[in-house]
């Protein structure tokens, strides 16, 4: 407790007492006074004293020095030692704590900063309902993530909400909220979440606990890839089915199109609702497309075809009435 001051030395041994009625005057006060304040303490084999007072200020600087004394008088004070109040545990609780899921397996926590100092950071709990128990205990099943709270890790929620959902949710915050990702949880279940401030001394009482439902899982199916060359080889289109979900996946979205060179991590992203693309043949190199569903829950598995520079042997091609087709139709849409 901040409002105790405790001071601790080694004891002398007994073969110094020289007399009777050994014990000890701790002497003790402020930095920034003048005046002592002393106490004793009459058990030889004491160790520690401990100072309580209302007035006392949490990680505050006192001077401190010990003295023995016995029955024939006092001995010579010991060095004059620096010592600090003990740290109060947070005595806010973080406000406004919402959790949203962003995909199946992942979710947003964002709350209103503890100001009380110092905070070195917040624990975030979460664990799952379990509907079939009756009684469960949520300290043994609940998973939990440490924010520590300097700038250089202080997360604001600009820099994790996906761009897509500032669209849908940025309005309702400002720079002044906190918050964190949670990850691997489990699709389609029932979260409660629990954030509380820390520092050296302790835990802070928690926010109020908010639940959140994570999203169903995305399609665990590829789409099937076509490909068809001009006449000439110098155009491509690829077309691919549509993925299907079940009753327990989430609800297909679109599709999403990366285009990169072989050997290569990045390349572009393109977001699309159609089932088709049109693109010219590379005239050098490779090209991978990569095509996976998207959803709410997710991504799903990627399915991709290699494209060589030139034709590739056994591609289809389209004849000219097809080729006016597939345009006509795309000019339609």
């Amino acid at each position: 407790m901040s409002k105790e001051l405790t001071i601790t030395w080694t004891p002398v041994p007994r073969e110094f007492y020289f007399g009777r009625n050994f014990g000890y005057v701790v002497a003790f006060k402020r930095h920034d006074y003048l005046d002592w304040k002393w106490a004793t303490v009459a058990d030889p084999e004491a160790r520690r004293y401990v100072y309580k007072d209302a007035s006392i200020v949490q990680v505050t600087e006192y001077q401190v020095k010990v003295r023995p004394y016995n029955s024939q008088g006092e001995g010579p004070y010991s060095l004059t030692a620096v010592i600090y109040t003990a740290l109060d545990v947070p005595t806010e609780a973080p406000a406004d704590v919402g959790a949203s899921a962003l995909t199946s397996t992942d979710a947003l926590v964002w709350w209103l900063p503890v100001f009380q100092q110092p905070v070195d950071g917040y624990q975030i709990r979460y664990w799952r309902i379990r509907y079939w128990r009756k009684y469960y205990d949520n300290e043994a099943a609940a998973n939990r993530l440490f924010l520590n709270r300097t700038m250089e890790n202080q997360t604001r929620l600009s820099e994790i909400l996906p761009y897509w959902h500032y669209r849908v949710e940025w309005r309702y915050y400002n720079e002044a909220w906190i918050g964190t990702r949670l990850e691997n949880m489990l699709p389609d279940s029932h979260y409660m979440v629990e954030v509380r401030a820390y520092n050296d001394a302790g835990f802070g009482p928690p926010g109020e606990i908010c639940e959140m439902f994570t999203k169903k899982p995305p399609p665990d199916r590829p789409p099937r890839l076509v490909r068809y060359y001009d006449l000439f080889r110098t155009y491509l289109y690829i077309t691919w089915t549509h993925v299907e979900p079940m009753y327990n996946e989430s609800r297909i979205e679109g599709y999403k199109v990366m285009i990169k060179k072989e050997g290569h991590f990045r390349g572009k992203l393109m977001l699309t609702g159609r089932h088709y693309m049109f693109m010219a043949v590379p005239s050098e190199g490779d090209l991978l497309v990569e095509v996976r569903a998207r959803s709410e829950g997710g991504d799903g598995p990627i399915s991709r075809i290699r494209i060589s520079a030139g034709a590739v042997l056994g591609a289809q091609s389209l004849g000219v009435v097809p080729l006016l087709l597939v345009g006509l139709c795309s000019l339609s849409l």
